[in-house]
């Protein structure tokens, strides 16, 4: 087979930072694949040119320019990790959460609004969760228990997100899938911490990788991550976003880039390449754990 060619819609990454990208693309390069940085304001572009130049695009960025150059590349039939609309979905905690509840994943009651106050009566059986309808890593993220806080949330053009608050017995729960295989992460619960705590790796139980491969499943795809909290036994699914750090998963820049690559090889052989299946082990990275 020959040479795959990965293109990567990110911006670019200075010496010190602590993504995970830089080595999974190293680890890319070492396994013999051709790697390039697609960063949109490197350079002027004229968009007719905009056409597929890789074998497989991996949609890192989720605002600005990247994002609307996976979608001109969508459009021409390229294949990007994750699905450009998929990606899309994601970001809109609405659309996303409706596709779970429908897949059968436990999530927390959810409730929608144009005015804060109306979620008022709620309050009386317990706290509720508003969380931004386009947001990550905690981000605007407030836990309400009384009316008036309700009353001094900042207006905005947006809908009201709200969940019903899942009071969490332990840790919070990182759960990270590749390719059909489903890695867990304990961490202390902490509403506006950035993904990059501390973590202690654990090994899920079946029910719960049950539960984390059903979320790939309802959107057709094998590398993403699912923030879970659970409460009298159930796991809720909190939280679910498109190719995360992996911050603390053993490997994790080696596994990612085995999936990629094998990715990249079946899209070569026009071979359907997403889903949560377990990923084959290429015989050119065969020495990845």
């Amino acid at each position: 087979m020959r040479t795959v060619r990965i293109g990567f819609l990110t911006r670019s990454f200075s010496p010190q930072t602590r993504s995970s990208v830089p080595l999974v693309m190293q680890a890319l390069v070492e396994a013999g694949a051709i790697v390039d940085v697609i960063h949109p304001l490197a350079d002027t572009t004229e968009l007719s040119q905009l056409r597929p130049q890789h074998d497989l695009y991996v949609l890192k960025q989720l605002s600005g320019l990247a994002l609307s150059i996976a979608g001109v590349l969508h459009s021409q039939g390229a294949t990007i990790v994750n699905p450009y609309p998929v990606t899309l979905t994601l970001n809109d905690k609405i659309v996303a959460f409706r596709i779970l509840q429908r897949a059968g994943a436990p999530v927390p009651d959810t409730f929608l609004t144009s005015e804060p106050t109306t979620l008022a009566p709620l309050l009386e059986t317990g706290p509720l969760i508003v969380k931004p309808i386009h947001g990550w890593d905690g981000h605007g993220i407030r836990v309400i228990s009384t009316a008036g806080e309700l009353a001094d949330l900042p207006a905005g053009k947006e809908p009201v997100f709200a969940q019903r608050y899942i009071a969490p017995e332990g840790p919070e729960l990182k759960m990270f899938a590749i390719g059909g295989r489903v890695f867990g992460v304990k961490r202390e619960v902490q509403l506006h911490a950035k993904d990059g705590r501390p973590g202690k790796p654990f090994t899920p139980g079946v029910e719960l990788c049950r539960v984390v491969l059903r979320c790939g499943e309802a959107f057709g795809i094998g590398l993403y991550g699912v923030d879970v909290i659970e409460r009298d036994g159930t796991p809720y699914i909190v939280d679910m976003n498109s190719i995360p750090g992996f911050r603390g998963v053993p490997d994790a820049p080696l596994r990612v880039a085995r999936y990629l690559y094998a990715a990249a090889e079946r899209a070569v052989r026009g071979e359907p390449v997403f889903g949560s299946a377990p990923t084959p082990e290429p015989a050119s990275t065969a020495g990845l754990p």
